[in-house]
Parts: C-alpha cells; structure tokens; sequence
C-alpha cells in the first residue's frame, strides 16, 4: 500500500484539499487514495490524490467548462483527442502506475509546468489533427515542453526515434525507418530480425514465415 500523505489544507489548481476520503481498490490491487476538496467556485467534490498531485484535475469541473465555452473540448461523448492527449502524456511521465511510465518519467522526461493547464497546452500546440499524436522533436530524448513538441504521424514519430538506427541495403545507407518505406517492407519486423541478429539482406528480403 503507498505511504499515506497528508494532503489536507493543501491547494492545487483551484480545490483545496479539506479532508481525506475513502480509497479505492483497483481490480489489480493497487490501493487509490482520494481527498474531498473545496473549489473556489464554492463546489466540493472527491478527487483522486494521484491526480491533484499530477495537475491532472484542477477544478471540480469549472475550467472544462469554461474551456467547452471558449474551445469547444468538453463533448456530449466525452473529452476531445487533443484533450486526451494531455491527458496521456502527463499520466506517463508523472504516475508510475501508468503504461509505458518508465519509458518516460521514469527515465526524467518531465511535463513543464506551463504545460500542466490544458488551457496552455492547447494554445502552444493547436487541435491535434486526425492520425496524429504528439511527438517530443528535435530533441526525443527532450522534454515535453513549447518548442520540442509537434504533432506527428506514426512514420514521422518512428523516424524521429530512429535516427541513429542506420543501415546499408540495395546500395543505400539511410536510416532503418526510411528504408522499410522505400521498399516496402514492415519496419517493426525488420528492425527485430535486426536486433535477433539477422543480416541486412535477410531483414528485408526473407518473406515472412
């Protein structure tokens, strides 16, 4: 069970924290705890500690809806894709119990505090277009923050994270992601075959089994 942290008096975003609340239990076992807060528009509601701490949650709703208004973000069916996004990307680098946490937080990939309001994240980087998703560019290895992010396709993200994966074949040394989609060839069997220590010519011209 996590070590309990006493989170009462405590502000974050516009919720005070004003007494504890009873945790949840997830189906894999892991203990939630949950604080009831205080909004400054007078509104209380239970809120998950993780999330306070993360800036995940803010309000008690109030900011959404004044994003609805201005932005349009807060749908019948749910929260939007660029919504969704931010989401994603603070839950990866700040709660360790989120898939792929160690590939980001969990190796020093921060969130800049700027960009924990959904308000400024949507200002630096616009709607996320269809087919897109966010890609930290030039620096991959950078953090989330104005001026190392953009909106990718898959191909762009996988080229951005491949850049020191060259190779030579058919004459042409490119890098490995490149050179799947000259020729045609899938690039995550290629790159595996690669790393089970097959050769070039075999990565790319043996059919698959």
């Amino acid at each position: 069970m996590p070590a309990k942290l006493n989170l009462i008096g405590q502000t974050f975003g516009k919720l005070k924290v004003i007494a504890e609340a009873e945790s949840i239990i997830h189906p894999c076992g892991h203990t939630a705890r949950r604080s009831v807060c205080l909004c400054d528009c007078g509104t209380e509601s239970i809120v998950l500690n993780g999330n306070l701490r993360s800036g995940i949650t803010r309000s008690c709703g109030c900011i959404w809806r004044t994003v609805n208004i201005t932005h349009g973000h807060l749908r019948d069916y749910g929260k939007s894709a660029t919504y969704y996004s931010w989401v994603s990307m603070i839950q990866r680098c700040t709660n360790p119990q989120s898939t792929g946490y160690e590939n980001y937080g969990g190796r020093g990939i921060l969130v800049c505090e700027r960009w924990k309001d959904f308000k400024n994240f949507l200002a630096d980087m616009g709607e996320r277009p269809d087919g897109k998703s966010i890609d930290r560019y030039p620096d991959n290895n950078g953090n989330y923050e104005p001026g190392n992010c953009r909106w990718a396709t898959d191909v762009e993200q996988r080229r951005n994270r491949s850049k020191s994966l060259t190779v030579t074949f058919a004459g042409i040394t490119s890098p490995l992601v490149d050179l799947c989609e000259k020729f045609g060839v899938p690039y995550a069997r290629t790159k595996e075959r690669l790393k089970m220590g097959w050769s070039v010519e075999d990565a790319f011209t043996v059919p698959r089994r």
